[in-house]
């Protein structure tokens, strides 16, 4: 069940995105592509990494939110109350969103996906006007290609790098090495939205992120307790009635926190065991207007959990 979630997504993409925290999964049916080879990554942890093209290209979304007081995996904060959950097939699904989707791979991997023109898809190919990426949490997005044919590069996995600018420039060199030619456009590596060397926890959190923790620290009342805020992300895309494709970052957050009620008799305190809540922190144009951005503060209700 979607609890109408897709229709109000396909009703204003940008506006969804912007209220929900969106929590894609890693892939669609255990599919990372095909027609992989191995890149050698000497430099590295003497291991190698796949490169891989999807594919299936064209999955079909269902967007669920997770409801207040649902179960909360401390090892997988990103599931938590209030973040939208995804799940997909490849296989055509009624009232379900058709995207384009680029899967990660647990084992170190970068997949790329080719988006062809509206105009010239290749015969028996499905088309779709949204994209998605699995949920990322230290991955590395590129984008090659123009806006009618951009090509997108989903690079993650275990580089043992501790700062994560190494990390970034590691990913970076293996796509410039094996993509072939033509510049990447646009860049979202994980010092952009879950290590920021800036933040004052350097490198282990965002600037963001920490702001958005002090604006709940300072607009919450006293029922609730902040914890911690834990930052990741989603990138996805929208095509518009031109063939134009546009591109989007958004950093999320899962907050952690307790809640208290009054006993009805003693009027005693209850603390709740701890819980999160998934809320959208900036969402932000990253291609073809890299500097676009948006940043706000998400309208919180008094229940974190709604």
């Amino acid at each position: 069940m979607s609890d109408g979630k897709n229709a109000l997504f396909m009703r204003d993409p940008v506006a969804f995105m912007r209220r929900y925290a969106v929590m894609p999964p890693d892939n669609i049916n255990s599919d990372i592509g095909d027609e992989a080879q191995d890149m050698a990554t000497a430099a590295a942890v003497g291991k190698d990494y796949l490169y891989s093209n999807m594919d299936e290209k064209v999955g079909w979304l269902n967007f669920r939110k997770k409801p207040k007081h649902g179960a909360l995996n401390l090892s997988f904060v990103h599931a938590a109350e209030g973040t939208v959950i995804v799940d997909g097939t490849h296989a055509p699904r009624a009232h379900k969103i058709k995207s384009y989707w680029l899967p990660w791979s647990a084992g170190g991997a970068i997949i790329r996906l080719a988006i062809p023109d509206a105009n010239n898809i290749p015969a028996g190919q499905d088309d779709a006007d949204y994209f998605f990426t699995a949920t990322i949490s230290g991955c590395s997005i590129f984008i090659k290609g123009t806006q009618r044919q951009p090509v997108i590069y989903h690079a993650g996995g275990q580089t043992l790098q501790n700062d994560p600018n190494n990390a970034a420039t590691f990913w970076r060199g293996l796509v410039n090495t094996y993509s072939g030619a033509g510049a990447v456009v646009a860049e979202v590596n994980k010092t952009h939205y879950v290590s920021d060397p800036n933040a004052v926890r350097a490198n282990q959190t965002t600037v963001n992120a920490e702001a958005f923790d002090a604006w709940l620290r300072g607009n919450l009342n006293n029922d609730f307790q902040i914890q911690d805020v834990h930052p990741w992300g989603c990138v996805m895309g929208v095509r518009d009635a031109n063939g134009d494709w546009t591109f989007y970052l958004q950093e999320n957050a899962t907050i952690l926190f307790y809640s208290f009620k009054k006993k009805f008799f003693s009027g005693n305190r209850v603390q709740s065991a701890i819980r999160g809540a998934g809320r959208p922190m900036v969402f932000r144009e990253i291609f073809p207007n890299g500097a676009a951005h948006a940043v706000f503060n998400p309208g919180l209700p008094r229940r974190l959990g709604v």
